[in-house]
């Protein structure tokens, strides 16, 4: 637990936010059944736990954009999106959803010149999620960038359902589904999730009757 120390005329936590998990309350106030006093030393234990800290991720980075810069200087185009692809990981893990965002598109249009239709449903779904994930963060501080979010997320989400009956293994077909059902669902979109997921159940009912 985190304790954190402050000095105070007088108790500024509401009784009912003491103890609470993810609030907080105060060692001097806590045990006491009547109104807040003042009090001039305060201790707060903060109930949520301690974000654990993570390992930098500027070695993994500045070793995905070399790889990349060595791809666009002649590499087979499988290695180039490889190589975009790790690169949008690792800008993803480290918060820089736009620009993991810009990457994971080069890298699906690099999977159209492949002509692999696992890849572009993969990453299809990836930038639904991604896209989703953004629209969350950004409904905090601007609405209308939100929305926009929004919108990619459905669109990248409907267009790997469409591809999803091309992927070479069935039940991967209803990994896709539930997949894109779930960014649909999460958007507000509940009538197309449905459809999915009732695509899915269908293809699930003909996979184990053919068991």
């Amino acid at each position: 637990m985190q304790i954190v120390r402050f000095w105070t005329a007088v108790c500024q936590l509401p009784p009912h936010s003491r103890g609470v998990p993810g609030g907080r309350y105060c060692l001097a106030c806590q045990p006491q059944r009547g109104p807040v006093v003042a009090h001039k030393e305060h201790t707060l234990i903060s109930t949520a736990p301690a974000r654990p800290q993570q390992p930098s991720l500027r070695p993994s980075l500045q070793a995905a954009s070399a790889e990349l810069l060595r791809c666009r200087s002649g590499a087979s185009p499988y290695e180039t999106f490889a190589a975009l692809s790790n690169l949008a990981h690792c800008y993803a893990e480290q918060g820089s959803l736009a620009t993991a965002e810009a990457y994971l598109d080069e890298a699906l249009t690099w999977s159209r010149v492949l002509g692999s239709q696992d890849a572009q449903v993969d990453l299809l779904c990836q930038l639904a999620e991604l896209a989703h994930r953004a629209a969350e963060l950004d409904e905090k501080v601007n609405d209308k960038v939100a929305a926009q979010a929004r919108a990619r997320a459905c669109g990248h989400a409907l267009a790997a359902s469409a591809l999803a009956p091309k992927v070479a293994d069935p039940s991967w077909e209803i990994k896709v589904l539930l997949r894109a059902s779930d960014v649909l669902e999460s958007c507000g979109q509940r009538g197309e999730a449905i459809e999915l997921q009732i695509r899915a159940v269908q293809l699930l009912g003909l996979e184990a009757t053919s068991v």
